[in-house]
C-alpha cells in the first residue's frame, strides 16, 4: 500500500482530485492540479471561487466606494472589501471633499489641496452638506450640525472668529437642512442676509424672523 502520510489533494490546498505517488516516489499532483486551487490565478467557478488574484475587473470604485484597492480574499471565495470600506461609500454618512483647501475648508485637518475626494475628519453621520465661500457645514442624522473652514465673520456659528480645519459642533436645535453663503450660515449680516431684522454680525445661530 502506498503511504502518502495522510496527505491528499485537499490537504495540499487543491479543490479536488486524487493524490498519488509517482514512480520516483515523489507526489504526483497532476490530478490535483487539474482541479485547481486558490492561488493558481484561475477563477474556478465550479468550486465557488469568485476571484483568484484577479478580481475579475471589479474595483472599489466600481462597487460604489470612494476609493481603495480591491483584493481577493484568502480562500478565493469572496472579494476582500477591507480597503474599500476604509475609504467609505456614497450613502454611508461619510463626507468627501476635494480641491483648494484654503482655511482648512476640506475638513481633513490640513490646508493641503486635494485633487481626489478626501475623507473629512470625523464629520459624523452626515445626511446633507452645504458649501460656503471658504467654509463647509454638514447636517447630521441626529439633527446636529458641524462646520469647518474659514470663520472670519463667525460664519461657522461657533461663537468665535477662529478658523477650524476639522468639523466642529454648532450649538443649534435639531436641524434638517443648512445653507451656506459667501460669509454666512451665521456670521456676516450685511444687507440683513441673516433675516433677523438687523445688520449685526452674529457669531452663533439665531432665529430668522417670520
Amino acid at each position: 500500500m502506498v503511504n502518502l502520510a495522510g496527505r491528499t489533494c485537499l490537504t495540499l490546498g487543491y479543490h479536488a482530485g486524487t493524490l498519488s505517488c509517482g514512480s520516483d516516489c515523489r507526489l504526483e499532483l497532476s490530478d490535483c492540479e487539474a482541479n485547481g486551487r486558490c492561488g493558481d490565478g484561475w477563477i474556478q467557478e465550479a468550486f465557488s471561487e469568485v476571484c483568484d488574484g484577479d478580481t475579475g475587473g471589479q474595483t472599489c470604485v466600481g462597487l460604489g466606494y470612494w476609493g481603495g484597492e480591491l483584493t481577493c480574499g484568502a480562500n478565493c471565495l469572496a472579494l476582500d472589501l477591507g480597503a474599500c470600506e476604509a475609504t467609505g461609500r456614497c450613502g454611508d454618512g461619510s463626507v468627501r471633499c476635494w480641491g483648494r483647501n484654503y482655511f482648512g475648508k476640506l475638513g481633513d485637518g490640513t490646508t493641503t489641496d486635494r485633487w481626489v475626494p478626501t475623507a473629512v475628519s470625523d464629520p459624523g453621520d452626515a445626511i446633507g452638506v452645504a458649501l460656503g465661500g471658504d467654509h463647509t457645514c454638514a447636517v447630521l442624522s441626529s439633527g446636529g450640525v458641524k462646520c469647518w473652514g474659514r470663520n472670519d465673520n463667525g460664519q461657522l456659528g461657533l461663537g468665535t472668529t477662529t478658523e477650524t480645519h476639522t468639523p466642529a459642533n454648532v450649538n443649534v436645535a435639531s436641524s434638517t437642512q443648512v445653507t451656506a453663503g459667501g460669509h454666512h450660515c451665521w456670521g456676516s449680516n450685511a444687507n440683513g442676509k441673516l433675516g433677523d431684522g438687523t445688520f449685526v454680525l452674529k457669531l452663533t445661530p439665531g432665529e430668522v424672523l417670520p
